[in-house]
């Protein structure tokens, strides 16, 4: 095994510590060598992570006008070089979106790149636009990576909340990832397979500024979406996690029913985390 990695998008996290136990939970429970939290508002709860959670990682963080910051820990003995590069080209020149985090890691003398990502959220043509340029540029990045490297290979991961929802009319969500995923062979990378179906759970009932708990019996109609992937460069190989050779475990609310489920969702995230390994 070479070495493992997490992503998983908190939503909207103020710095709640009780959000912050529960993360833990999960993250400590795979115990990944990297690990991302999307939606990151707390900058001061870094020194807290720091000190009071993952003594033995060291962290970056984004920094943009929105304050929905991608958040990145690796651990400080496993990589012999860290290079944390913030790629403001992913806002797409719109100052609300959020940049990309790209971290670069010398493992065993070989370069990775893990690019992480939270692309813009919305199912209207020009959402669906932006995202696609959005992908295009990690093709292009792909393609520059592999220039600098003297094998010519990216060792590119490329993962987060990709929102890929469709453009509310003539493509559907499922249509969106069909496409990215034929977009990435296109490039020389692959989507990887994960365990779970959907990852994105509708967390709340009513509008934006008065939204109200799910009940039990809005869980058989409630929206779940796909949302959050893996892609990677051909030329890396991923555990597989299963007979079904899946790559990715999703964990979090998948695993939850009833009222678990809802106390989960309200509290805690509507996203469910992604863990995968390098072979």
């Amino acid at each position: 095994m070479k070495f493992s990695f997490l992503v998983w998008n908190l939503r909207n996290f103020h710095g709640n510590e009780k959000r912050l136990q529960v993360a833990n939970e999960i993250i400590s429970e795979f115990k990944p060598d990297i690990f991302s939290l999307l939606e990151f508002r707390a900058g001061d709860m870094v020194r807290k992570l720091m000190f009071d959670f993952y003594s033995e990682y060291d962290f970056a963080v984004t920094d943009s006008k929105e304050g929905l910051e991608i958040l990145v820990g690796w651990r400080r003995n496993t990589f012999s070089q860290v290079i944390w590069t913030q790629k403001r080209d992913f806002q797409n020149d719109i100052l609300d979106l959020r940049p990309g985090g790209l971290l670069s890691v010398n493992f065993e003398g070989e370069l990775y790149n893990l690019l992480f990502l939270h692309t813009d959220s919305g199912a209207t043509s020009r959402e669906y636009k932006i995202r696609k340029e959005m992908f295009s540029k990690v093709w292009k990045l792909k393609t520059a990576l592999e220039k600098a490297n003297e094998f010519s290979r990216a060792n590119m991961i490329t993962l987060g909340d990709l929102n890929t929802m469709g453009n509310g009319s003539s493509i559907s969500g499922r249509s969106e990832i069909r496409r990215l995923n034929r977009a990435a062979k296109e490039n020389g990378m692959r989507m990887l397979k994960k365990d779970q179906e959907v990852t994105w759970h509708q967390w709340s009932n009513g509008p934006k500024r008065n939204r109200r708990k799910l009940k039990v019996s809005d869980l058989a109609s409630a929206v779940r979406s796909n949302l959050d992937h893996v892609i990677v460069s051909e030329e890396l190989k991923i555990e597989t996690i299963d007979q079904d050779c899946n790559e990715i475990k999703v964990y979090g609310w998948n695993q939850l029913n009833g009222i678990k489920l809802i106390n989960f969702l309200w509290n805690i995230s509507d996203h469910s985390a992604l863990f995968g390994k390098l072979s």
